[in-house]
């Protein structure tokens, strides 16, 4: 039986580039872990999810969530490195 995390590993995704799909997409972790994998199949995906995390950086620092935003930052920086256009 597969794992979320089996699932993860096989979307190579991390987690918070799916909690980041499901915070801007309003979906639960499995529905955003399947975006998220789609996004990665698209040829376009990787500038998609770069506007996703960019997206959610400027909410977190609006609401003055700077830890948050720290984090979402941190993820995008791992995402440039791990997909690049």
């Amino acid at each position: 039986m597969l794992t979320y995390k089996d699932c993860l590993d096989w979307a190579e995704l991390e987690q918070g580039e799916v909690d980041a799909i499901g915070e801007h997409e309003h979906l639960d972790r499995f529905i955003a872990l399947a975006y998220g994998d789609n996004l990665n199949h698209q040829r376009d995906g990787a500038r998609r999810m770069r506007k996703i995390l960019i997206d959610d950086i400027r909410v977190a620092q609006r609401h003055h969530d700077f830890r948050h935003a720290q984090e979402l930052k941190q993820t995008l920086t791992r995402h440039i490195k791990n997909h690049p256009l």
